[in-house]
């Protein structure tokens, strides 16, 4: 059934189902009613385990004094869509502050996870940029991340712990009590989120809309002063704009007006929606899979320049525009590893030493081979003295 194809590519099956038994329950069959069944009861064992190991790991980091704050999963199915099973996730996503990032991964470590990011001789991620630890747990192998930002360094403000402020609002999860952002910074986080991943899956707009409903008396101007002097403004008009016009998200006649006539937000959603539900093939499969990432990464660049209002993060997306190909090129693959196994402090000769292997095969090697050919008799020359 492509209905159920779709929603559940997008993680929103339980929330379609649940919007099909209101409205018109005759209309699923009965055999398909009972696959539904099945998976909202699994999706609904998961996501009570992982509100457990949530409240566990919060609980913690506070014994420690290490200020944390959930971001999305059970939190936001408790507090937005007033139902664990109705939202669907399959990793817990925890927010920190940067000074706090080595005590805590410490703590996930000795809880029974084990870190999934490469780390350096410090114990930092290895990648430049990066802001987050991954982590698998042993028996269970779900999923938690602990980042000390939302969005990458450059990237519309850098939203961390500090950004949002102090303000936190108990929510009730699975009978206990546990710390959460209030509706202004929810809904900044869910918007900024969407933006960052190009709104690629339905249920980041679901997210949106239902923190929109949840909170009638949402303060507009507060998330006009959290945005704004972070540059995030456009990312969330464009959230807005989508969960208005895809989903029906009440919004007040001035925000309407506003997000409405922000012209950059506009385009953003339109190109949004022509990729939303896509279901024809790749034209583009039988090109080589390192061409395809970069005709991918360079449409994503295009777009987060758009999303971008302020100037240095125009010219910050910009110069990625520009260097994100060649720097692309010289990320090391797991055949430059093998080929050269370096110890832990040496990862860095990796890039220079991929650069000069792809010198080897895709230039000098081919010029030898054209001086060689080019050296080379040709039949018949030289004939007889």
């Amino acid at each position: 059934m492509e209905f159920v194809r779709l929603a559940r590519s997008h993680d929103v099956l339980n929330l379609a189902y649940r919007s099909l038994r209101a409205a018109c329950p005759e209309a699923v069959p009965p055999a398909i009613r009972e696959q539904l069944n099945r998976y909202a009861r699994r999706c609904g064992a998961r996501n009570r385990n992982l509100a457990g190991r949530l409240i566990g790991l919060l609980a913690l980091l506070d014994a420690h004094a290490i200020p944390a704050v959930p971001l999305k999963g059970p939190v936001l199915a408790a507090a937005v869509y007033g139902d664990l099973c109705l939202r669907e996730f399959l990793d817990l996503d925890i927010l920190i502050h940067e000074r706090d990032a080595l005590r805590a991964k410490s703590l996930f470590l000795a809880a029974g996870y084990e870190v999934r990011t490469k780390l350096d001789a410090r114990g930092r991620p290895t990648e430049p940029g990066e802001y987050e630890y991954t982590f698998t747990h042993r028996a269970d192998r779900h999923s938690a991340e602990l980042c000390w930002r939302i969005t990458p360094e450059g990237f519309l403000g850098s939203l961390d712990l500090a950004s949002l402020g102090e303000r936190r609002q108990p929510v009730r999860l699975a009978g206990a009590w546990v710390a959460d952002l209030p509706p202004e910074e929810r809904l900044l986080t869910l918007c900024v989120h969407g933006s960052k991943h190009c709104w690629a899956s339905l249920r980041w707009i679901c997210d949106v809309a239902e923190a929109v409903r949840a909170c009638p008396n949402l303060n507009w101007h507060r998330v006009r002063a959290l945005a704004k002097p972070s540059g995030c403004w456009r990312a969330v008009a464009l959230g807005l704009l989508l969960a208005h016009d895809l989903l029906g998200a009440p919004l007040p006649d001035a925000i309407r007006s506003e997000v409405r006539h922000d012209a950059g937000a506009g385009r953003l959603a339109a190109w949004v929606r022509t990729w939303l539900f896509r279901v024809d093939g790749d034209p583009s499969a039988d090109q080589p899979a390192l061409w395809r990432s970069l005709k991918a990464d360079w449409a994503r660049r295009r777009y987060l320049l758009r999303l971008a209002e302020r100037a240095p993060d125009r010219l910050w997306n910009c110069v990625l525009l520009a260097l994100r190909p060649c720097a692309r090129l010289l990320v090391p693959t797991e055949k430059d590893r093998r080929l050269l196994p370096l110890p832990g402090p040496f990862g860095f000769l990796y890039s220079p030493l991929r650069a000069a292997r792809l010198a080897v095969r895709y230039g000098l090697s081919p010029a030898a081979k054209r001086l060689l050919a080019m050296r080379k008799p040709r039949p018949g020359a030289g004939g007889s003295q």
